[in-house]
């Protein structure tokens, strides 16, 4: 039986007490079981016996035979207590250094996870004050937000400076997003230690494991900024809400909207309103701060229906390079045939643009043969043939 923890010390300080020195097993001294054979595994580090219920794991000159290793522990899922024991010992080299002379609670629970005091929490009266207040849900929460904010803000809306040509501003937003990336790692350290330590190996962290870190602290306080990109995300949220009421695609350009309720924005920010739902101009109608409504107008002109077919032949493209596997280093000629003279219209009139949002160095009218994949596609309403080469 493993010793059971009661109580700390109070005498000695826990740099006092030290363990007694183990003393090798000799080999000599096991008898093996004639009829068991062992086999080693691909390591060399655990023998399995023929039966599938014992192992032994050997450490240097120490063996440690494990009895019963295929007892479920964990019934819904079918873990069995010996792909724990395969678990910590994966794992071992990454935990053991943090668990040197430290005080361990080893309380044992034969019946896996339906064991009264399995879980800390309903260890009854011998579970500190502290456990009923150990919240790791709402602090997981609040990383999950930061990582949602990370992707479909920042991430999404640099893409183009990723891809620009402005060196310096493609470095800064690379170098931004990398100490964004540290950042998260260190976070998610406590509540996801191994996706954590693979982030952090992977970002090239200073230090030999993000474990060693310590907390990260912002020294941020919410100004006049921040506040009023709260204002346009909400703006944004209410914008996508009635576009979908309406049943229009945010890819088709509207006129613009009409913000009920809070004061007028710096222009940096009013673009982003007008990039984020397609519109050409944003106006406020009263001077407070609480947002209250956004109201659309929903007429499409002609010129505004020709855009969006624009929109979505390049949104077509591209999902079209996207199953070719292309990346953004291969650059296509892009062919086409159609009976609409709305699309060949549109297709002379936004041209140069054509071939820059879809990587493209030429188009041309006519279908062949010899591409890398086509599609006949249904834009708008407008019928066409497109193929890759």
């Amino acid at each position: 039986r493993q010793p059971v923890f009661l109580r700390l010390r109070e005498d000695k300080k826990a740099n006092e007490i030290t363990m007694d020195a183990i003393k090798p097993i000799k080999k000599e001294s096991i008898k093996e079981d004639p009829v068991k054979t062992k086999k080693k595994n691909e390591k060399g580090r655990s023998d399995i016996s023929e039966n599938q219920n014992e192992k032994t794991i050997s450490y240097g000159k120490i063996d440690v035979k494990i009895t019963n290793v295929q007892k479920v522990f964990w019934p819904e899922e079918g873990i069995t207590k010996g792909d724990v024991i395969n678990y910590y010992q994966s794992i071992s080299k990454y935990i053991l250094p943090y668990l040197k002379d430290r005080p361990e609670s080893l309380n044992r629970n034969p019946n896996g996870i339906t064991d009264k005091g399995f879980y800390h929490k309903d260890a009854g009266d011998e579970a500190p004050d502290w456990i009923d207040s150990y919240n790791i849900f709402s602090a997981g929460r609040l990383i999950m937000e930061y990582i949602d904010d990370l992707s479909t803000w920042y991430l999404r809306r640099s893409r183009e400076r990723f891809k620009g040509e402005d060196e310096n501003d493609k470095e800064e937003a690379i170098h931004t997003l990398g100490y964004c990336l540290l950042a998260l790692s260190k976070l998610m350290a406590p509540f996801t230690p191994f996706i954590a330590e693979e982030l952090y190996q992977q970002l090239g962290g200073p230090l030999e494991s993000v474990h060693l870190e310590t907390w990260p602290e912002s020294g941020f306080r919410k100004g006049k900024g921040a506040m009023d990109m709260d204002k346009v995300r909400k703006i944004v949220e209410l914008g996508l809400a009635k576009r979908d009421e309406a049943g229009i695609k945010v890819r088709q350009p509207l006129s613009g909207i009409k913000v009920i309720g809070g004061h007028s924005l710096a222009d940096d920010y009013v673009k982003l309103i007008k990039d984020e739902l397609n519109i050409k101009e944003v106006k406020f109608t009263e001077d407070e701060y609480d947002i209250k409504d956004v109201v659309y107008d929903l007429q499409i002109t002609e010129e505004l229906k020709a855009e969006g077919i624009y929109r979505e032949l390049v949104r077509t493209i591209n999902q079209l390079r996207k199953e070719a596997k292309l990346t953004i280093k291969d650059q296509i000629v892009i062919n086409y045939q159609t009976d609409s003279e709305l699309i060949q219209k549109i297709v002379v009139q936004y041209q140069a643009d054509l071939l820059k949002n879809t990587i493209s160095k030429k188009i041309t009218d006519g279908r062949i043969k010899d591409c890398l994949i086509d599609k006949d596609v249904e834009v708008n309403g407008e019928k066409a043939w497109i193929g890759l080469k």
